[in-house]
């Protein structure tokens, strides 16, 4: 998609600020995998996806923590992403096959100052950065290239070898991949096995009774050896939902 129509129509601007926005841009083709700025080096752009795929992640403790994905439309980091002396709080890296549309932080500083609209776009595009790190998403290789998905949208996932199937508020379709690898990934959020081969959003429990729990639309069985433990993290979860 041109970065003109996915500032009009995802972002709202008229024709006349995208145009003036497009003056100052410049576009670049990535390979997979290819570091585009890294944690502590002077970070002077914002970049926007245009096609493709991108994430943010910086070092925590030794651990690699990742931060934000960005796909088409969005971009790669926040405005406000770029530490004191324009120095990048976070490592940004390619995931897939990447263009991007580059903006110079000074330029657009500028016409932050002197255009209304342009203000107010950038104040909204920092809102919305601000509310996508209180969700969590997951960066998911589907067939065709990487979905992202909004882990509270999940009802649960169910194994299939060394693919995952994804049951969801969005749809169900298939990732590469194992359970296993699923949920390390979702270690911090509401998720818990109730049986080995589904792992359930508590979020989305409706109920539970005689051997089965209501997740969304689906029954699911509760095995017993893992019933236990499935029924004292959803305990917790309500718990804590109460506190």
């Amino acid at each position: 998609m041109e970065f003109t129509e996915i500032l009009c129509g995802r972002y709202g601007l008229s024709v006349r600020a995208a145009g003036v926005l497009m003056r100052h841009a410049s576009q670049s083709v990535h390979a997979r995998k290819e570091i585009i700025v890294e944690e502590g080096q002077r970070d002077q752009e914002i970049r926007f996806v245009t096609e493709g795929s991108a994430r943010s992640y910086g070092m925590r403790e030794d651990k690699c923590v990742i931060l934000s994905f960005a796909f088409e439309g969005d971009p790669t980091s926040s405005t406000l992403g770029a530490w004191p002396g324009g120095i990048s709080g976070h490592t940004i890296e390619t995931m897939e096959p990447t263009t991007l549309v580059r903006l110079p932080r000074e330029e657009i500083d500028r016409l932050f100052a002197a255009d209304a609209e342009l203000a107010d776009w950038g104040r909204r595009m920092a809102e919305e950065q601000l509310r996508r790190r209180a969700r969590h998403y997951l960066a998911l290789p589907v067939e065709g290239g990487m979905r992202r998905l909004d882990s509270s949208l999940i009802y649960y996932l169910e194994s299939e070898g060394h693919r995952v199937h994804f049951y969801t508020e969005e749809g169900d379709f298939v990732a590469a991949g194992t359970l296993k690898a699923f949920e390390e990934k979702l270690a911090e959020r509401p998720f818990a096995r109730c049986n080995s081969g589904y792992l359930v959003n508590l979020a989305q429990v409706k109920s539970v009774q005689q051997g089965m729990v209501q997740v969304g639309p689906y029954e699911l069985q509760v095995s017993r050896p893992r019933r236990k433990a499935f029924l004292a993290a959803l305990a917790d979860h309500i718990g804590g939902e109460g506190a």
